[in-house]
């Protein structure tokens, strides 16, 4: 099965959600307004690409995503609170 499917089929199956509509930063994060969006594994499904991992950033308590291990391991300043 190709990433693709398998990407469509889990978020059909509610085990994945796309956030391909959440706003991208400079750095190609995107910004995640719903904490429990960590619960779930995570995709872009537009560029058929899966979130490698989410960082916090402690100042603000802003939730970033990523399509590589940009937040693990952690750096000054964040937390990683999930990682694929």
């Amino acid at each position: 099965m190709s990433s693709k499917a398998e990407m469509r089929r889990a978020i059909k199956e509610k085990v994945a959600v796309d956030i391909s509509g959440c706003e991208q930063t400079k750095e190609g994060w995107y910004r995640l307004l719903d904490k429990k969006l960590v619960d779930f594994d995570l995709c872009d499904a537009k560029k058929g690409q899966w979130i490698r991992s989410v960082g916090l950033y402690l100042q603000t308590g802003e939730l970033f995503a990523a399509t590589t291990e940009a937040f693990f391991p952690p750096k000054l300043g964040w937390a990683c609170v999930w990682v694929r």
